[in-house]
């Protein structure tokens, strides 16, 4: 069994409101075919059942309903035979509501009761509440933070105590996690998997077709627009610092669903669509249609993921592997070089961690964007670097592991 948010029927990424819904549908396509799943999953539009292969899709929870507890657990119990059960987690995969995130571990405890193995992937781990404040409107030090690092760790701590193994998806992840007490044995690290796209458009196509100058440097940052994915500061570093003529930001995405609600976070869009107004040089697309993601990829130089915490794995980079563009991260991510592969891959092209990092300041971001822009060869290496990890991170890789962890 899985419990997860899931794609709408025949889509890969038709859902709004969580990336992980395609991670969940890419893993289940590329774990054993002998396997049958049985998908509890999020109503986007209706209650409805499916089946897509060896995996059956059971839409029967709301976002923000605490009946979708009851609803999820009595669907758990319907299904005695099945004894391993992978949960999908992520904040606010249930709504945005502090209460819904607390009747996780419940949850939990009482599918645990019904004697299934529960395999926790785990979307994100934050244990110091510093590292999100800004998206929150908190200082970052004071009493508050500090008890909510508390609270963080303890949360963390109480879904290791209930989950029969763990997987995150960076081994810094996996080490933050044994430093709050969970057993090393029981973490285990699964890289992002990387899609294998079929037929892809050329970069000459792909930018007659958006309309983007053929001699421009495309700098393409992908995703939910929010504060600790640096989507502020990456608009403010190309109003403020980016003069040359022939340089864009791409910004494909849109505004987070899950926090759209929220004053802090409705404050946060307004100013960045601000900051956006008057600048050509700076492109806002909204919401891609799945179709179109291909053309975006194909047609930038370089993709940039100005995150301001590590929290979890970065998808917009699977992007970019799989479709083997240059990538450069902020400092932030620095640690991604701890994850095996990418370690192996950075010295397969002689490269380091520092040379493909930013720190998150304008001036040094500006002059480490314009390296790659005035250095073919550099950029060069920046594809070599990616092209090692699509090999290595290919979903048929990333299923074989978690077919082994699972069995």
């Amino acid at each position: 069994m899985v419990i997860s948010t899931y794609p709408t029927k025949g889509s890969l990424y038709g859902n709004k409101f969580s990336a992980v819904a395609s991670y969940t549908k890419n893993t289940l396509t590329h774990m054993s075919r002998s396997v049958h799943f049985t998908v509890l999953a999020d109503e986007l539009t209706c209650s409805e059942n499916y089946t897509e292969q060896n995996v059956q899709v059971i839409r029967c929870w709301r976002r923000n309903s605490i009946k979708s507890f009851f609803v999820i657990l009595k669907n758990v119990a319907r299904y005695k035979s099945s004894q391993k059960l992978i949960f999908a987690f992520e904040f606010g995969m249930f709504g945005g509501s502090k209460l819904l995130l607390g009747l996780i571990p419940p949850l939990l405890f009482f599918i645990k009761v019904l004697g299934k193995k529960i395999y926790l992937v785990s979307h994100g781990v934050i244990l110091n509440f510093s590292d999100i404040s800004g998206q929150m409107g908190v200082p970052e030090r004071g009493f508050l933070s500090k008890s909510m690092g508390v609270l963080l760790k303890s949360y963390y701590f109480i879904l290791g105590l209930l989950s029969t193994k763990i997987i995150v998806f960076e081994e810094h992840l996996r080490k933050s996690l044994i430093g709050i007490g969970i057993g090393e044995n029981k973490i285990y690290t699964i890289p992002h998997g990387v899609h294998e796209e079929g037929e892809i458009p050329s970069k000459t196509e792909s930018r007659k077709k958006l309309g983007i100058d053929k001699n421009d440097f495309m700098v393409l940052c992908f995703g939910f627009l929010i504060w600790y994915k640096g989507s502020d500061f990456i608009v403010n570093a190309f109003r403020n610092k980016f003069k040359e003529e022939g340089i864009t930001l791409i910004m494909a995405g849109g505004e987070s669903n899950v926090h759209k609600k929220d004053p802090v976070y409705a404050r946060y869009i307004s100013n960045l669509y601000k900051n956006v107004e008057g600048h050509s040089n700076i492109v806002l697309t909204g919401f891609l249609k799945e179709e179109d993601i291909k053309y975006y990829f194909s047609a930038c130089d370089l993709v940039v993921l100005p995150y301001r915490a590590f929290i979890s794995a970065s998808g917009p980079l699977s992007f970019a592997l799989t479709y083997k563009k240059p990538f450069v991260i902020s400092s932030n991510l620095k640690e991604y070089a701890k994850t095996a592969d990418f370690k192996k891959s950075l010295s397969a092209v002689d490269m380091s961690v520092e040379d493909i990092v930013f720190n998150m300041d304008e001036d040094g971001f500006h002059k480490r964007i314009l390296e790659f822009v005035k250095d073919e060869k550099k950029l060069a290496l920046l594809q070599r670097l990616s092209s090692q990890l699509f090999n290595k991170r290919k979903w048929t890789v990333i299923g074989d592991m978690y077919n082994r962890i699972t069995a």
